[in-house]
């Protein structure tokens, strides 16, 4: 990349493009690359609706204890063929909804909490975390902010201490996003319930380099009565009140900053092509840019092609027999005796 740019292998510019260059790639339509698309299992007892870490972009395919199911969109409910809103009690155990995006893997369950702040490493001492949302009585929560100075902001700055839990002065019953700095440890936000003094849950894991954080969100009806893959078995999970969910997701882009920070992509002729891509559009040479693009996208699929080669026969996606509304048992044949 240094090469490419001219510049030393050291610049500040060779890890901006490298960032800049991936976000890119990944966002070419279909772009399933190798390195991509990675498999992911949990075992949990979330209640339905729960984030998935931040490496994941969006989620390809799911089975639930084993068992396919099938991956919804955000539209799914509203459609005249659809089943309307879930919940996490509803029997829909087969399907997994969109639910957008959340700044934190849980939320608070009640109105007269407030949220804890806890650092991991030593920090600087002005290192705090800006927290936004709503507060018990449905008020968006502002703070004066410096102190005294007349100023109002939205939301409400928590210090940043290693070993050390600041409160947040609000009550907070949603938390809408969150702002912090480049730390050196993770950072983890707690929901204390005031009346009872005791901490109820965790909210958040923000690793260090996360300053923005935001996670794809799914609803899994019926996970929360479900419980388990069946009576005596833990299905890969440690116990038998956690359900093992396995899903297929494309990955997201993650700043990299040092030498020793991973990279989604491996394709070097792509990254090489891309940064010269880049380099045209800064010259408004677009015709040209379109034309590394293009040739990174081919250097991609070939790379592609030869790690996934011609031996595997090609998996079709069709609608499953147990779905709302009309579906496809079986794309080929109908697999009953058909009377007319």
């Amino acid at each position: 990349m240094a090469e490419v740019l001219n510049v030393c292998s050291d610049s500040d510019e060779v890890v901006t493009m490298v960032n800049r260059v991936e976000r890119r790639l990944l966002h070419i339509k279909g772009g399933k690359w190798v390195g991509a698309v990675a498999p992911l299992r949990i075992c949990t007892t979330a209640e339905g609706c729960f984030a998935w870490p931040r490496m994941i972009e969006t989620i390809e395919a799911f089975q639930v204890c084993n068992v396919p199911g099938t991956v919804r969109n955000k539209w799914w409910e509203y459609s005249l063929q659809g089943p309307g809103r879930l919940t996490a009690t509803s029997s829909w155990y087969n399907n997994l909804v969109d639910r957008g995006t959340m700044c934190t893997f849980d939320t608070p369950s009640n109105s007269t909490s407030r949220v804890g702040v806890t650092g991991e490493l030593p920090e600087s001492a002005d290192a705090r975390i800006l927290i936004r949302g709503w507060n018990g009585v449905g008020k968006w929560i502002q703070t004066e902010w410096p102190a005294a100075s007349g100023t109002y902001i939205d939301g409400e700055y928590v210090q940043i201490e290693n070993g050390v839990t600041h409160y947040t002065t609000n009550i907070f019953s949603s938390i809408t996003g969150t702002i912090k700095p480049r730390t050196n440890g993770s950072v983890r936000l707690s929901q204390f319930d005031v009346p009872t003094a005791t901490i109820i849950k965790s909210l958040a894991y923000y690793e260090p380099t996360e300053e923005v954080p935001i996670y794809r969100a799914s609803l899994l009806p019926g996970l929360e009565t479900r419980r388990g893959c069946g009576t005596g078995t833990s299905c890969g999970c440690s116990d038998n009140d956690r359900t093992q969910v396995t899903v297929m997701a494309k990955l997201r882009h993650i700043e990299v900053a040092d030498d020793n920070d991973f990279l989604v992509l491996g394709c070097e002729a792509a990254f090489v092509l891309g940064a010269q891509a880049v380099l045209k559009e800064r010259r408004n040479l677009w015709e040209e840019s379109k034309q590394y693009w293009q040739s990174a996208q081919e250097e991609l699929q070939n790379e592609l092609s030869s790690f996934e080669g011609d031996g595997a026969i090609p998996t079709f996606k069709t609608e499953g027999s147990a779905s709302w509304g009309a579906g496809v048992l079986n794309a080929i044949s109908p697999g009953w005796p058909i009377t007319w």
